[in-house]
């Protein structure tokens, strides 16, 4: 059941009211929960000012709304909002506005088909998805028999953009898979000395996959044996993985984590004095972790992380950070809460409108021609995009997109050599 916002409301009306749920979610986690699901009942589809008279662009968005990834599916979804604002401010696509409708879906691969199959019938030409990798498994066959485009905004499993499909609608916006892991395997050993590294791993097909790609990865750099622990998803204690990885001499620790269980971790590696450098997938979500974690267990924990916001600036960024305080009313020496999570809403909105300006906005295939084959250059938030698809290239990013980070008090930082060549 959703709500539709009436016609007199605008994107800013909606972006300064979440700016209140922004507020509150890092203030408690019973707000996360309450804000979140106040904001789906009562805003799941947002017309932007646009131009008068002309049929409106449809964009879903599926993601989870609730549940422990909500704050990084509502960044994802701010970023998104600022592109559709712009867009249409400046006339929308042919002279069409946007429309974007919102569908919460957490880990249930069945409503996920449910919601992409209710946005086709609304006439959704594009989805962004993202997050649980067996809720994008679920409705690609949805995707492909309608021959609607899939723009992932969260990092990706090679199964979804190497899916057999034809055609294949799924682009990714976000690192994949195997770059995180090249990037995750190498950096403890060229970087931290590390001869015994280990894994904490999440017991899902994510990380399950993770697992896999990450012990190839280091038989390729000479580590034939890697310590793995798996844990379940909501674990509040790990005191037993942490043991035995101990007893095992491990002198580095790879998460494979989201934020709640990455802080689980963190914690019990601290409670018991264990001084062993810890590197996070970049699933976590800053201020969410050292909240979880603590200031103390958070200090000096390496997260993989864009160059963009990390050791490169660009008046792209600052016009996404400028517009962001403004619409959110945040003052100037205020962060961003998810600095990557909006760019990649924002920078996947202005792709699409590129691709959908070249396509004639309405046509199937001329669409998902256009996303392959027309987007000559963009100069986006987090990179610029050259000829960023292609019917073998899914994702424009590389390992070169990707530094190092590490947390000091409580913010993160450039770590040492964060560039890896």
């Amino acid at each position: 059941m959703f709500i539709l916002l009436p016609s007199t409301s605008s994107a800013k009306d909606v972006l300064r009211n979440i700016s209140w749920v922004d507020r509150l979610w890092r203030r408690s986690a019973v707000g996360i929960l309450f804000c979140i699901t106040l904001m789906i009942t009562t805003s799941c589809s947002i017309l932007s000012q646009s131009p008068v008279g002309s049929e409106p662009i449809l964009i879903g968005f599926v993601a989870p709304f609730t549940g422990v990834m909500a704050s990084s599916s509502v960044s994802t979804w701010q970023g998104m909002l600022l592109a559709i604002n712009e867009i249409n401010e400046a006339g929308g696509v042919l002279g069409h506005p946007l429309v974007l409708e919102n569908r919460s879906v957490e880990t249930d691969p069945q409503a996920g088909e449910q919601a992409v199959a209710e946005l086709i019938d609304l006439g959704a030409v594009a989805i962004f998805g993202g997050v649980y990798d067996d809720v994008i498994m679920g409705y690609l066959d949805e995707l492909a028999a309608a021959q609607i485009p899939l723009l992932n905004v969260w990092a990706t499993l090679p199964s979804i953009v190497k899916n057999g499909y034809d055609p294949n609608v799924t682009f990714c916006i976000a690192a994949a898979a195997g770059q995180i892991t090249e990037y995750l395997a190498r950096y403890p050993l060229e970087v931290l000395n590390s001869q015994r590294p280990a894994l904490i791993v999440e017991a899902s097909n994510w990380g399950n996959a993770h697992a896999e790609l990450l012990s190839w990865r280091f038989a390729e750099l000479g580590i034939p044996t890697v310590r793995i622990e798996r844990f379940r998803v909501g674990v509040t204690n790990m005191h037993s993985h942490i043991r035995e990885l101990r007893k095992h001499n491990v002198d580095s620790i790879i998460l494979i984590a989201n934020s709640r269980e990455a802080a689980v971790a963190t914690r019990t590696i601290h409670s018991i004095g264990w001084q062993v450098p810890i590197i996070s997938h970049p699933n976590i979500q800053a201020n969410v972790f050292v909240d979880q974690a603590g200031p103390a267990a958070s200090e000096g924990v390496y997260v993989m992380h864009t160059k963009a916001f990390m050791v490169e600036n660009s008046a792209r960024q600052q016009h996404l950070i400028d517009s962001y305080q403004r619409f959110f009313h945040m003052s100037g020496n205020q962060r961003l809460p998810n600095p990557g999570a909006v760019a990649r809403g924002y920078d996947g909105v202005y792709l699409l409108a590129t691709a959908m300006a070249k396509s004639g906005v309405t046509d199937k295939n001329s669409l998902l021609y256009a996303l392959l084959n027309d987007i000559d250059m963009y100069k986006g938030v987090l990179k610029e995009y050259r000829s960023p698809f292609s019917q073998e290239v899914r994702n424009p990013f590389d390992v070169g997109d990707y530094v190092m980070a590490r947390f000091q008090k409580g913010r993160l930082v450039p770590a040492e050599r964060a560039v890896l060549n």
